[in-house]
């Protein structure tokens, strides 16, 4: 199979253990450099789909933007290839690190944002159309699903997350339409960019880009870069309050690449949009396993409504850290 890409002689392949177990990858070896190669999850299968985020990252790559490199088959010149019923793709491989948790990344992270909404937002049209965590009706509706499994004070918090999160979305929902649109990535987190001398060098994973308000991703990188929480800790010792330094990092870099900074109608959404955002990343999983982190539903809730508590009582300060990154 591999012999069907345009590389050169391989020198071995083995197998990579990184992100989700559905998506199987493995590291292959060559003369001329290493790639990775991924078979597509089968619920994120869709060619027409697959093959437009292939040319998103195309263009990107085209523009300067770091994406790894997508090779092309040797018949048809394709950056998809289906073979026994499974869709693969091979790109370079990029040496990279984790986000360290630091404002000066924090900032550039912020620039790459603000560079691919730019490069991508007269593609908007043709974007990917699908919804994204913004007015999903499903996590309100497992949320109260959830709570008929567990104990009583479980039951409250699961009751409370639902009640936050129809204001919020009820809030977003009445200027959604008149937002700056763009293409989003849809999954920006630190699981998904690579990072070197302080730069990043390679964003990944591109299966939920979507059309949509920019401002949804940058709602969703201010919740996933500025609050750490570090393996082998339990729910009880995650931080309730992020870091302000980065969310200040992160809209200074934005503002500072951006072609259009944040309007002050983004400014006013973010903390209902991040309200959204950690309610769908924490609810669905909950609902579906039971569990998240490897956490039971009974301990992670407390963190999430307390989490959620401080993103609505401190809409100001949220609002006034991003109002004074603005670069008029």
């Amino acid at each position: 199979m591999l012999q069907q890409f345009r590389i050169s002689k391989i020198d071995s392949v083995r197998s990579y253990f990184g992100g989700s177990s559905n998506a199987p990858k493995a590291r292959v070896y060559t003369a001329q450099g290493d790639y990775l190669l991924k078979r597509i999850a089968p619920k994120r299968a869709s060619q027409d789909m697959l093959r437009h985020q292939h040319r998103l990252q195309l263009h990107l790559r085209r523009n300067g933007f770091s994406v790894p490199q997508l090779v092309t088959t040797l018949k048809d010149e394709e950056t998809l290839l289906e073979c026994d019923g499974h869709l693969y793709e091979l790109m370079s491989w990029v040496e990279g690190m984790r986000f360290s948790w630091c404002a000066d990344e924090a900032r550039s992270i912020g620039t790459a944002l603000a560079s691919m909404h730019d490069l991508l937002e007269d593609l908007a049209l043709q974007g990917p159309q699908r919804p994204g965590f913004h007015d999903r009706r499903d996590v309100a509706r497992a949320a109260m699903e959830l709570a008929g499994r567990l104990p009583h004070e479980a039951q409250v918090h699961c009751e409370t997350v639902a009640a936050w999160l129809g204001e919020a979305r009820r809030a977003t929902r009445s200027c959604w339409s008149s937002l700056p649109m763009t293409v989003n990535h849809g999954d920006w987190h630190p699981g998904n960019l690579l990072m070197r001398d302080g730069r990043v060098v390679a964003v990944i994973d591109w299966e939920s880009a979507r059309a949509e308000p920019r401002v949804s991703d940058l709602a969703n990188a201010l919740l996933q870069f500025s609050l750490h929480r570090a393996s082998g800790t339990t729910p009880a010792e995650w931080p309730v309050k992020p870091e302000t330094e980065l969310l200040r990092a992160i809209a200074d870099g934005y503002n500072l690449l951006a072609r259009t900074p944040m309007t002050n109608q983004e400014i006013e959404v973010v903390p209902d949009l991040t309200i959204e955002a950690m309610s769908a990343e924490a609810i669905v999983p909950l609902y579906r396993k039971g569990r998240l982190r490897d956490h039971d539903a009974t301990l992670v809730l407390p963190w999430v409504v307390a989490r959620l508590h401080w993103i609505r009582t401190n809409r100001d300060l949220i609002r006034d850290i991003l109002s004074s990154a603005r670069v008029d």
